[in-house]
C-alpha cells in the first residue's frame, strides 16, 4: 500500500483483499513477523541494486521482455 501500515489477508478466502485481518487477528501478525524477521537474519543474503551479470545482453533483455519481467 506504499505506507507502514500492516495488513493480514486470508488469499484464499478473500482473494479480493476486501477484509484485513490484522486488527481482528493480531497475534497472527506478531507471528509472521517475527518469521519474516527470522528469515532476514538467517538467510545471510544482502539486498543490492546491482544487475546480474549478462543482464544487457540483447538476448537475455528479449527473453526477459517475452516473460514479461520487462516492458518494450
Amino acid at each position: 500500500t506504499g505506507d507502514d501500515t500492516t495488513e493480514l489477508y486470508d488469499f484464499r478466502q478473500d482473494p479480493t483483499e476486501s477484509l484485513n485481518l490484522s486488527a481482528i487477528l493480531p497475534e497472527n501478525v506478531e507471528a509472521l513477523q517475527d518469521c519474516l524477521h527470522a528469515f532476514g537474519e538467517d538467510s545471510g543474503t544482502v539486498a543490492t541494486l546491482e544487475r546480474a551479470p549478462g543482464f544487457d545482453d540483447p538476448e537475455v533483455q528479449q527473453r526477459l521482455k517475452d516473460l514479461g519481467y520487462l516492458e518494450d
